[in-house]
């Protein structure tokens, strides 16, 4: 993505309400599989967020409606505006997020994902101790492993904004866990991600750019 086209996805994206963005974030990276940078992902929340802007006015005209209806003639205190003003900006993102977003995962993605975590916490049970023992624990750090296809979509979900020289040792370092039998993150809000980034991030400064990928 040029620097011109940065600019603009994150010029649409101050125009997104901070939790319907992170939202969807969140959903396209963990269960569609769809980067945070992906231009899908700030279209989506520009749509979700143009129809919570025309749900929101629909709430607020009803509780204007509501208030003249119980108090003919008499103006709205600004606390009592305000509070339903906040009210119908609430309603309107969640009910928009309800219907639009989260179906999104639909129950063959959600079984799809559950799956690959079943997977994972069967993973440890099935390697042997032989097998962790005679592998090197820094091997990650040279992209010294065969990745499959599980590990790269582990680094999807759990770091949505990966990519160069991050991105490849991530999954090198997750296709390691998975070989020796570590646990490994599976979502972007999971305590895992916090102990192994920065391992990633100095290891990515460490390795010459020529050397970065597999």
């Amino acid at each position: 993505m040029t620097m011109p086209d940065e600019q603009r996805r994150a010029e649409q994206e101050e125009s997104v309400d901070p939790h319907v963005l992170g939202e969807t974030r969140r959903i396209m990276a963990e269960w569609l599989g769809i980067p945070a940078g992906d231009p899908q992902v700030t279209a989506e929340a520009m749509r979700l967020q143009a129809l919570i802007d025309v749900q929101q006015r629909v709430f607020e005209d009803e509780a204007k409606q509501r208030w003249t209806d119980a108090r003919p003639g008499e103006a709205q205190p600004t606390a009592a505006a305000i509070a339903d003003l906040e009210t119908a900006r609430h309603r309107a993102r969640s009910l928009v997020l309800e219907e639009q977003l989260y179906p999104q995962v639909t129950p063959e993605i959600r079984d799809e994902v559950e799956q690959m975590d079943e997977w994972l916490n069967e993973l440890s049970e099935q390697r042997i101790a032989e097998r962790r023992a005679a592998r090197d624990p820094e091997r990650w750090r040279t992209f010294d492993v065969e990745v499959g296809e599980l590990a790269p979509r582990i680094v999807h979900r759990v770091w949505p904004d990966a990519d160069g020289g991050f991105y490849a040792l991530a999954v090198c370092l997750i296709q390691q866990r998975l070989e020796d039998d570590q646990p490994t993150p599976t979502t972007s809000s999971h305590p895992l991600r916090e102990e192994l980034e920065p391992m990633i991030e100095a290891a990515a400064d460490d390795v010459p750019p020529a050397s970065r990928f597999w």
